[in-house]
């Protein structure tokens, strides 16, 4: 069932722009620019000589100095920490700076950190010139350094002071082109080994786990966030938490630390939970972009989601130590995503219509970008609309007749770049046919085509706008806002349904749903469809069709894992269980006393982790037999917060997303 994809602008126009109406800043451009050509400044200090005295008190000297050093790259400040008592150091501080001018001015000084009763911390002399400080200019062009000191980039320079408490500094400027990728840190499982959560000699509860990771000196958190708190409590976790942040790639190593934290109260402290081997209790490694080699506290490589070879497991050996898995994978460009919808999703005559671009990162973070655009129609430059330096974009047209309309949004950072593709959405009743294309980007042979129905005891048609705004909440929130589908959300086109249906929910002998009664006539070309209700009921997917409350963006994406994707449930034990032919998440039944269903399970390329093919015996489909997860578990076997998309309606896993990717990848 295709639709016409015309585009009526101007005279006789659908859509036309709103005087005055929206944050966009009119520009007739060629296009997304190229983005500069970036280099990463880096300044080591490799040394520090006191030649004088620098901590005195009165008239005497107190002690060797305690240096630490404050930079300026390119107006951007940086700041060490002190090392105490030392009057020769060598604290290899590193300072680095993106750039992308041809002339770089650096600023470099050293200070002895002291006490209050001395009277502030002292300015120690480092340059032979005027004043205390090392001013000098890189030219990028030539590689070549002036200023307190000459030199090229890669040469150790060396500078002394001549005044009182001064020192030689020796330290080293390099250039390296910015050649950015992405690197992601998943922890994906934590056992406690040794109670963790004490409260003076007892134990108090169970582990309470979050994590601080850094990457490339960038620390992340989730403490207090929904993924981290789901698992308080708990002491066997499979969090499968990501954290990402983007780095030049052209460096030859880029430190990565793993910091595991278990949450307490206020009067008592946070602890730091042993997870390493060594002597610490963070897990510090290093990674070569370029080999993809893990050294430092534990060594190993790093893969994508369905590399088993490529987790690392450690455990630490101190108080408060647990076991954890975690994997570390590169990504040769950022990922960058432009989630772009209008709104009312269908639009009639005499609405305005309001069109809103967000940049996201991986993490559905936004990015504040160079660039944002926004053409209408799509394949023209005509009435373009651009933002600068803004995470977020938005526009007001008038629809000013029945007809169809397209536009595509695009997005730029540090030369990566993001779109949406031509999309196609209508304005009035079809010309022919039930189905409304809400949001097209494919032929319906080449996408996955979701059409939102009506429930009867809650919309009293499609076009009610309470129903309108619930399929627009529905596609943003929950499909666009989710890193899986906003990877893929060229492959998938939207509809209303013109037809109402009934949801009835889950009871064991009963049917989920009533369909429309045209459904397979009128609908035939649907993938699946999306019941739309907002009764509490248990939702649920059978013959095509699944049911869902608008709000729950979590039950949204796990019974879209059902329909129209094939997974199966994995939580235990009345769940709609199965083994699919091809990619399965789960394997069985095995009746008791079987072993087909495990032994298939364990021969899955993804099995071989720490508890994979865990089994739970089922109380409904095949009742007393055994189903087995292909995706890791708590051994327990009992508990059902996984951070996983087929048990408690969280973030694909490995097969999850293993099938999912294979039936999109499939379509033509």
């Amino acid at each position: 069932m295709e639709q016409a994809r015309r585009s009526y602008l101007n005279g006789g126009a659908v859509l036309k722009y709103v005087a005055g109406v929206g944050a966009f800043i009119a520009a007739l451009v060629g296009g997304i620019p190229e983005g500069l050509a970036e280099d990463e400044v880096t300044v080591t200090i490799q040394r520090l000589e006191q030649l004088e005295c620098v901590d005195e008190t009165l008239w005497w000297c107190g002690s060797a100095g305690d240096f630490y050093a404050k930079v300026v790259i390119d107006g951007a400040s940086f700041e060490s920490s002190p090392i105490d008592d030392a009057a020769d150091i060598s604290p290899d501080w590193t300072f680095r700076r993106t750039v992308t001018t041809g002339t770089i001015n650096i600023h470099i000084e050293i200070w002895d950190s002291d006490g209050w009763l001395r009277f502030g911390d002292d300015h120690v002399d480092i340059t032979s010139g005027d004043g205390r400080n090392l001013n000098l200019t890189l030219n990028l062009s030539g590689c070549t350094i002036s200023g307190g000191v000459s030199g090229s980039c890669g040469a150790t320079l060396t500078s002394s002071g001549t005044s009182d408490d001064r020192a030689r500094i020796r330290f080293r400027i390099d250039v390296t082109p910015v050649r950015l990728g992405e690197i992601e840190v998943i922890v994906e499982r934590l056992t406690t080994l040794e109670c963790v959560d004490d409260f003076l000699w007892w134990c108090a509860s169970s582990a309470d786990y979050y994590g601080r990771i850094a990457i490339d000196g960038v620390e992340q958190s989730n403490e207090g966030r929904s993924e981290s708190t789901q698992f308080d409590n708990q002491d066997d976790d499979a969090p499968y938490w990501r954290f990402t942040q983007w780095v030049n790639l052209n460096r030859p190593t880029i430190p990565i630390d793993i910091r595991i934290m278990d949450s307490d109260g206020f009067l008592n402290p946070d602890d730091t939970v042993d997870v390493q081997p060594g002597s610490g209790r963070v897990l510090q490694l290093d990674l070569n972009p370029g080999t993809c080699i893990i050294s430092g506290e534990a060594s190993g490589r790093c893969g994508d989601i369905l590399d088993v070879g490529s987790r690392i497991d450690v455990s630490g050996n101190q108080s408060d130590r647990a076991r954890m898995q975690v994997r570390v994978r590169v990504y040769p460009q950022p990922r960058l995503y432009v989630r772009c919808l209008h709104s009312p999703i269908w639009p009639q005559p005499g609405d305005t219509v309001t069109f809103r671009a967000d940049v996201l990162d991986a993490n559905m973070r936004p990015v504040v970008s160079d660039r944002i655009e926004l053409r209408q129609p799509a394949a023209t430059a005509t009435n373009l609309r651009v933002c600068s330096n803004a995470s977020t974009c938005e526009v007001n047209l008038s629809a000013t007749a029945n007809g169809t309309f397209n536009y595509a949004c695009t997005a730029e950072e540090r030369g990566i770049a993001a779109t949406t593709g031509s999309r196609s959405s209508i304005i009035g009743a079809p010309a022919s046919g039930r189905a409304v294309p809400v949001l097209q980007h494919q032929p319906t042979a080449g996408a996955m085509d979701l059409v939102f129905i009506p429930d009867s005891d809650n919309y009293a048609s499609a076009n009610v706008t309470a129903f309108r705004n619930d399929v627009h909440s529905v596609i943003r929130d929950a499909f666009l806002s989710d890193e899986l589908f906003l990877r893929n959300q060229g492959r998938f086109n939207f509809w209303i349904a013109q037809d109402t249906g009934d949801a009835h929910g889950f009871t064991a002998g009963s049917p989920c749903h009533t369909a429309p009664a045209n459904w397979a006539t009128a609908y035939s070309f649907a993938d699946s469809g999306v019941l739309l209700h907002t009764d509490n009921l248990r939702d649920c997917a059978t013959g095509g069709i699944f049911s869902t409350e608008p709000g729950s963006t979590d039950t949204v994406r796990h019974e879209t894992g059902h329909s129209p994707f094939g997974l199966a449930d994995e939580y235990c034990c009345d769940g709609g269980y199965f083994q699919t032919g091809t990619n399965p998440n789960l394997y069985g039944p095995d009746a008791p006393g079987g072993r087909a269903g495990l032994v298939a399970c364990q021969a899955d390329g993804l099995a071989g982790l720490r508890d994979s093919c865990l089994g739970f015996t089922s109380s409904r489909v095949s009742s007393g037999s055994q189903f087995f997860r292909l995706d890791h578990a708590p051994a327990s076997g009992a508990v059902d917060v996984e951070n996983d998309r087929m048990m408690d309606n969280k973030v694909p896993r490995a097969a999850d997303e293993r099938r999912i990717q294979a039936i999109i990848n499939a379509l033509p």
